[in-house]
């Protein structure tokens, strides 16, 4: 198995056992930050040709990202503080259902990732027959204007609640896509993306 295929594997492993998982009660300022950051995250990150945005129901698990000093961000990234990376590692030991509480502009439908892997053919990695968007091919039919899927995990914030980690990824049919751990500033009210470090691209 290669590199990339193995990588794959491991997503799939990860979100597709995420339904077992208990999710912990939020209060309200968190619930409302948190979908804060995915809307910011989802709008600015995925791909504009990838049409309206498919978002993986629950957020993927990541219960064992990388040490706070291997997270290697761009030249310029303000820093991460270790409250902000371990309110993440606490909350990835769960993870959470999504309801449409996105606000952006771009159109989004949020579904079960069961349903995204059984009309992607993922699991069966069999495209000799039609190729790469055969294998997506139940996908198209019942998302035409969709052309990939995205998945998030949980975020971690810092007390002030102005700092926020989170890992997001797309991908598209075939061997495609990317997943990066994004740090966000919130600066006047609105979150931006400020740094990204450890990315797979594929």
């Amino acid at each position: 198995m290669t590199g990339n295929k193995l990588l794959f594997a491991l997503l799939l492993f990860t979100i597709a056992s995420n339904g077992a998982t208990a999710q912990r009660p939020e209060n309200d300022a968190r619930e409302r930050e948190e979908y804060a950051v995915y809307s910011a995250i989802v709008a600015d990150h995925t791909p504009v040709d990838g049409g309206t945005i498919i978002i993986a129901n629950p957020t993927s698990l990541n219960r064992k990202p990388p040490r706070m000093n291997d997270l290697e961000f761009s030249p310029g990234t303000p820093a991460l503080s270790a409250e902000t990376y371990e309110d993440f590692v606490i909350r990835n030991h769960t993870n959470r259902w999504l309801t449409p509480n996105f606000q952006m502009k771009r159109k989004y439908e949020v579904v079960d990732y069961r349903e995204i892997v059984r009309l992607t053919d993922m699991g069966q990695r069999n495209t000799a027959a039609g190729g790469l968007m055969e294998e997506w091919k139940d996908f198209f039919k019942v998302y035409p204007s969709s052309r990939v899927f995205v998945s998030l995990s949980r975020v971690g914030f810092n007390e002030q609640m102005d700092q926020a980690l989170v890992h997001f990824g797309w991908r598209c049919p075939g061997l495609c896509g990317q997943w990066c751990y994004y740090l966000l500033a919130k600066k006047d009210g609105v979150w931006k993306v400020v740094g990204e470090a450890n990315c797979v691209v594929s």
